[in-house]
């Protein structure tokens, strides 16, 4: 599935990254399949229409992706949650790109918390 955010100009994709130069071409990832060498993947968070692009080891914790995101959205952990096509991620050190299948530029969204939704009655 592309990523939602692929038809933007390369100027409106990313506020930060971490992957270094973003102006050459991307060498894709190695196939894992045989070996027992982790992979780097390229991953998008998007949080309200600001994009940060991050690489990370496909057999690491996502839990360092979350805080690293967390930080350069100045944004505080209890207020939302991530998820990842429709999945809530825990930030759990079980819970890798590997063991998500994900991709290089998969999308993570960062969503506000919600609280409630209970049904309001009349008096």
């Amino acid at each position: 599935m592309p990523a939602i955010h692929s038809n933007l100009p390369r100027s409106d994709v990313a506020v930060a990254s971490d992957s270094g130069s973003d102006d050459g071409p991307v060498t894709p990832a190695p196939s894992r399949e045989g070996t027992a060498t982790p992979c780097l993947i390229r991953l998008v968070v998007v949080y309200q229409s600001r994009y940060l692009r991050l690489t990370v080891d496909d057999s690491a914790s996502l839990r360092w992706l979350i805080h690293r995101a967390l930080d350069v959205f100045e944004i505080e952990g209890e207020a939302v949650r991530f998820s990842f096509e429709g999945q809530l991620l825990r930030g759990d050190t079980n819970e890798t790109p590997l063991s998500l299948d994900m991709e290089d530029d998969d999308q993570i969204d960062i969503l506000p918390q919600q609280f409630g939704g209970g049904v309001m009655r009349g008096h």
